[in-house]
């Protein structure tokens, strides 16, 4: 993702495609295009599993003022919550009805069979609902990791063509005044 901003022949764009490319960038700059208008803020939030949203989206305004390292920086903290999410699935398992039965038999002798069922069946659902929880935190901390990345090659590619574009305009002075 973050390759060196070098110049590459294979990657060179057409005239047509710098000039739409370049009014883009323009556009997004005023804020005309700017497909990705979330809540501002450039720091993902402490990810906390009892809360709807694990960290904050970021709006491609608010990326752009970033150095390539900051970028860089946000993706790693992405990752770490892509993987922190992964492992509060894994970390949760499922116990069969029969196991959580014989548990609570044992812990509880004195209710009756229906009793302990219930109580089971009980435990059973809502470690079905938490599960059911944390893979939908994890989705969506993966998606906003997926759009993150998105809006930095964005930026990226928008500051490679600026790049270009500011060389050319270099050379055509130069030109001009030769």
């Amino acid at each position: 993702l973050f390759r060196s901003l070098d110049h590459k022949e294979e990657e060179e764009l057409s005239e047509e495609d710098r000039k739409a490319a370049w009014a883009e960038y323009e556009a997004e700059k005023k804020g005309l295009t700017n497909r990705f208008n979330m809540p501002a803020g450039i720091h993902y939030t402490q990810a906390n599993y009892s809360s709807q949203v694990p960290y904050v989206p970021l709006n491609l305004g608010a990326l752009s003022t970033l150095t390539n390292s900051q970028l860089e920086d946000l993706i790693n903290q992405g990752r770490e919550k892509v993987v922190e999410a992964t492992n509060n699935i894994t970390s949760v398992r499922l116990q069969p009805l029969e196991e959580i039965t014989s548990l609570l038999r044992k812990e509880n002798s004195s209710l009756s069979e229906s009793e302990i069922r219930a109580m089971a069946l009980s435990k059973q659902t809502n470690m079905e609902i938490e599960i059911q929880r944390r893979e939908a935190i994890y989705n969506d901390v993966l998606s906003k990791q997926q759009m993150l990345i998105s809006c930095v090659q964005r930026i990226l590619m928008s500051r490679r063509l600026q790049h270009q574009y500011n060389q050319q305009q270099q050379q055509m002075a130069d030109r001009k005044t030769h």
